[in-house]
């Protein structure tokens, strides 16, 4: 199965400048338990914002990284199509987590299985700087797409201060 795993605000906003919007303990907790001893994919930009630009333990890291781009601690792979025609074949036996960043997690929408999505009710990317927001980053609203559907709403739980919800959505067979 493939499985997008996210935390957005209630704007959808995933980061700003290369960075989560929110460090958030118990969302934290359930990606690493959601996502350990799994494999994860990410983009380069995501890999290189990770403590130490380094992949995170417990997994194993497919990376879509530039050409000329080689690593000895993850497997970079250089096309989209090459990564989904290998994540395809390994999501058949294994789930497989897209985990970042915003250009992945767009492109990934016609292949997903299901995705959790953690919504925090906040928003965190206000408007800057002449009501601006640069480098603020963005999943798509399942909400308003409909090939996606709510399969699961867990209850509202407190996390650092923030109310957060977790949702689980479903991809239809087709997309629009």
């Amino acid at each position: 199965m493939i499985v997008g795993i996210v935390c957005v605000d209630k704007n959808w906003a995933i980061g700003k400048n290369n960075d989560l919007l929110f460090h958030l303990k118990k969302d934290m907790q359930f990606f690493r338990n959601t996502t350990a001893d799994s494999i994860v994919v990410c983009g380069y930009n995501t890999l290189l914002s990770f403590p130490g630009s380094k992949p995170l333990k417990g997994r194993s890291t497919i990376c879509l990284c530039p050409n000329e781009v080689e690593r000895d601690d993850c497997f970079c792979i250089h096309s989209f199509d090459e990564m989904i025609r290998l994540i395809k074949e390994l999501s058949k036996t294994t789930n497989i987590y897209i985990i970042g960043g915003a250009m992945l997690y767009q492109s990934m929408l016609p292949y997903y299985d299901k995705i959790y999505v953690n919504i925090v009710d906040a928003n965190g990317a206000p408007l800057t700087d002449a009501d601006s927001v640069v480098g603020v980053v963005y999943f798509p609203n399942l909400d308003k797409l409909s090939n996606y559907e709510i399969e699961r709403v867990f209850p509202a739980i407190e996390d650092e201060g923030y109310k957060t919800t977790l949702y689980t959505y479903t991809r239809k067979a087709t997309m629009d």
